[in-house]
């Protein structure tokens, strides 16, 4: 699996942000999400398609999310997107104000904190939330109780109050009680015998004792669940795409009948084909065009098999 960088931070900074605290929770846990990248380059690519199938989101969360933050000037990118010949583009992300906090920081230019949050955890986490194990307010819950866990030194044991996890959260104090005790009973290690963490609630703090997680999975203990993590993102990425591809198929197919009129005369035929090959947003090549028919014939049946075989016909001969 190549060398795993065990740790990202988070500044202080982050959390004094009112734009941070406009969020939703799924944006929040984004905003971690770029430090997590961030952390191992200055500047990365990477496909909606793969964000979208880590969190178990669609595409169109990610670049609302994405948009916003641009919007709050706090991220720079490049949006990625589909070429005319069909490729699909990644977007390049090359600055994250938070990142750049950390930078600061570390260069003594500014005098704020970071916590380091464990990254696997993390990973882990968004995980277990992509397949609805636990809820993404669990998440950033427990993302909370890491960085005061590791704000202080990293004693397992600490005390924190519902008002101090509600400010990190944006969560209320009812809220983050049903995350506490959802985290304890919904992860579990050593077969069934260990939490996350012990707890303990009063009536306007909760005590947190052994707090944990994950090892890392170069270790070894945990490379089961890092391989089934990867395979997952690949798999509902390529879900994602196909999904995509699916639309532009029954659009394609919706222009050609805009131009031939379920008509089947050879020259409406011939012309449809070379018409398609300019539309813009659309697949081109032959293979493409093929496929967009034959996913027409598999779903729909009537008599418009005629005039789609007709046409596929043509594009074998001469496209």
């Amino acid at each position: 699996m190549g060398e795993y960088i065990n740790y990202f931070a988070i500044p202080e900074t982050l959390f004094e942000c009112q734009y941070y605290e406009s969020l939703t929770t799924f944006e929040k846990l984004f905003c971690i999400e770029l430090l997590n990248q961030f952390n191992q380059t200055e500047e990365f690519y990477k496909s909606d398609f793969e964000f979208a199938a880590k969190f178990g989101v669609s595409t169109k969360t990610i670049q609302t999310a994405r948009n916003k933050l641009k919007d709050f000037g706090l991220l720079e990118f490049r949006a990625g997107g589909i070429t005319k010949r069909k490729k699909y583009l990644a977007t390049g992300y090359n600055y994250f104000g938070f990142h750049d906090d950390i930078k600061k920081i570390n260069n003594g230019e500014l005098e704020k904190r970071y916590s380091k949050i464990d990254r696997f955890t993390f990973e882990a986490l968004i995980y277990y939330a992509a397949v609805k194990k636990i809820t993404l307010e669990e998440v950033l819950t427990y993302i909370a109780l890491f960085y005061i866990y590791d704000m202080q030194e990293g004693t397992d044991s600490f005390r924190v109050t519902k008002s101090k996890l509600s400010e990190l959260t944006g969560l209320n104090t009812t809220t983050i009680v049903k995350c506490i005790e959802g985290l304890y009973k919904k992860i579990l290690f050593n077969d069934n015998t260990a939490h996350l963490f012990e707890f303990k609630l009063g009536y306007h703090v909760i005590d947190i004792m052994k707090f944990s997680y994950w090892a890392s999975p170069e270790r070894g203990n945990n490379l089961w669940l890092y391989e089934t993590m990867k395979m997952r993102i690949e798999k509902e990425k390529e879900k994602l795409i196909n999904e995509k591809k699916a639309k532009n198929y029954k659009g394609l197919v919706r222009r050609f009948y805009e131009m031939a009129g379920k008509r089947i005369q050879t020259n409406v035929i011939e012309e449809g084909a070379l018409k398609l090959a300019e539309i813009e947003g659309y697949f081109v090549n032959q293979e493409e065009i093929i496929k967009a028919m034959e996913w027409y014939l598999n779903n729909y049946c009537s008599s418009e098999k005629r005039t789609i075989n007709k046409f596929v016909e043509y594009v074998k001969a001469n496209y």
